[in-house]
């Protein structure tokens, strides 16, 4: 545990990324993780990412924990470029960027390593821009 702590105090004070706990409000356990990573403040653009215990799914936690990430980068550090890289049959996920405003960009294919499978698969890049 300790050296995650030191990889997210490591990518905080790089500016590499910013990771957030996501916890339950009436208990205070954590029930998931969202992050800005591949953060270049010099291009005022970040990647998205997020994952929450299934037990939480279909409530809106994601999708209000995103809405939040998403104001704070785009007022306070000014970000205009915010992508969303999603695996195809991922359709919550897919449904999350969509109802914030995100729009599809591209398919790019074969462009993520998974581990468990030694395979590469897709992934659908989403994108929203700062009005």
């Amino acid at each position: 545990m300790t050296r995650y702590v030191d990889v997210i105090h490591d990518g905080y004070q790089n500016r590499y990324f910013i990771r957030w706990a996501l916890e339950e409000k009436e208990s205070g356990k954590l029930i998931g993780l969202i992050s800005l990573h591949h953060l270049e403040l010099w291009n005022y653009k970040a990647e998205v990412g997020y994952i929450l215990n299934e037990n939480f799914w279909n409530k809106g936690l994601t999708t209000e924990a995103l809405e939040k990430l998403m104001e704070k980068a785009i007022k306070t550090w000014g970000l205009h470029r915010i992508e969303a890289l999603i695996h195809p049959g991922n359709i919550p996920s897919l449904r999350v960027v969509e109802k914030l405003g995100f729009y599809k960009a591209c398919y790019k294919k074969e462009c993520a390593f998974d581990r468990e499978s030694n395979t590469f698969q897709d992934r659908l890049m989403y994108v929203y821009l700062a009005k």
